[in-house]
């Protein structure tokens, strides 16, 4: 994903102070990011059966945002930290859709409800008084649950999806730059690109996993860090 973070830092007027120093603390972040780009990408594990999607129109990801807590230490220009983000629900929103069965549905809908647990290195690229440019590197896995997939055919609701759970390997890369505001805090602007994997929707009458969606965005937000 990219993601625009505002941050909150501590930094000591002593530079000299191995603990209060403001290229050695430890923090703590709330943070919110959403998505300026999402996949578009969808598939079919699966080519027979007469409910394999054959195509789609207009589909895209709604609601791709998160908010996230995380706690870490920061020394000379490395920043390392452990963020944990809640998306709530993402929306996979299709237009026309048409199936193995030539059946024409007119629009649907597939909830997808995310976490994602993830360890983030940056490094500082660029150090003055009151700016940091850094670029940063993330690794961590997410957790994808979908209990609700359907489409609409003539106003009637067609049901796809029971209960199912997906873990994947989640990456993030990104760059920003972080502000000074006073000795305890600080902003943080940050661009990411993060993949959280695949979703995967199981048929609620077959129990097969075959359609599938990928979870990547750029991420823009904003993000309040506390230096102690």
């Amino acid at each position: 994903c990219f993601s625009l973070f505002l941050s909150s830092k501590a930094y000591s007027q002593d530079t000299n102070d191995a603990v209060g120093d403001k290229n050695q603390s430890w923090y703590a972040s709330a943070s919110f990011a959403t998505a300026i780009w999402s996949s578009d990408y969808w598939n079919e594990r699966q080519s027979n059966g007469p409910d394999i999607v054959v195509s789609h129109d207009s589909a895209k990801f709604e609601d791709f945002n998160n908010y996230s807590l995380g706690f870490g230490y920061r020394t000379s220009k490395f920043q390392v930290d452990l963020v944990y983000e809640d998306f709530g629900t993402v929306n996979w929103v299709i237009g026309r859709t048409v199936d193995n069965s030539a059946r024409i549905f007119d629009n649907g809908v597939l909830s997808v409800e995310s976490t994602n647990l993830m360890a983030q290195v940056s490094y500082d690229l660029y150090q003055s008084d009151k700016n940091n440019i850094f670029m940063l590197l993330g690794l961590g896995q997410s957790e994808h649950y979908i209990d609700t997939a359907y489409l609409m055919i003539s106003g009637v609701r067609v049901d796809y999806a029971a209960p199912n759970t997906e873990t994947n390997t989640s990456y993030r890369l990104g760059v920003g730059n972080r502000y000074k505001l006073n000795e305890n805090l600080a902003l943080e602007a940050k661009l990411n690109y993060s993949d959280y994997g695949l979703a995967l929707n199981k048929h609620n009458t077959t129990g097969v996993k075959s359609y599938n969606i990928k979870m990547q965005a750029v991420e823009a937000g904003v993000s309040l860090k506390y230096y102690f």
